[in-house]
């Protein structure tokens, strides 16, 4: 029993991982391409036997290609409030929120008594969601909602 659910735990990690590196992989690479002249003069001196001392100039052109390949840093997350309401939904009392979002987040929602009633993650390119105020068929707090956006790294936006 204990190791099905290792292997079912390590499955899951293994999808998350592979998740997270799919999604960083698909931003395309930027490819520029440099190059670069350098010019190097030589002077060389050469002595015969004679008093008679000759000097040649030579003049290199060496021509190097380099490619530097650079990939963008991703945009920092943004999160825009578009409009809100308090409803009745399957007689739950909830907050409808609409919004527009860059990067996957999470929504909480936290209630006047400082406890988190209701949280769910939401993707660019979602329209709204629903927040549960308080449990079936109960009358939400009175007073002060904090909606609070998460980022998966933690950040408050």
């Amino acid at each position: 029993m204990n190791t099905a659910r290792y292997i079912v735990v390590a499955a899951l990690i293994v999808g998350l991982v592979l998740g997270a590196g799919v999604g960083y992989l698909s931003i395309p690479p930027v490819t520029k391409t440099v190059t670069e002249t350098l010019t190097t003069t030589k002077t060389e001196f050469v002595t015969l036997t004679q008093t008679v001392v000759t000097v040649k100039e030579k003049t290199e052109t060496v021509t190097e290609t380099k490619t530097v390949t650079f990939t963008p840093p991703k945009p920092p997350a943004s999160f825009t409030l578009l409009n809100y309401s308090v409803t009745v939904k399957a007689d739950t009392p909830v907050l409808y929120v609409q919004f527009k979002t860059t990067a996957p987040l999470t929504l909480k929602l936290i209630g006047p008594d400082g406890v988190r009633k209701d949280s769910k993650e939401v993707y660019p390119g979602e329209l709204g969601v629903y927040l549960e105020l308080a449990s079936p068929f109960e009358t939400p707090i009175p007073g002060k909602y904090v909606l609070e956006a998460t980022t998966y790294e933690g950040s408050v936006i």
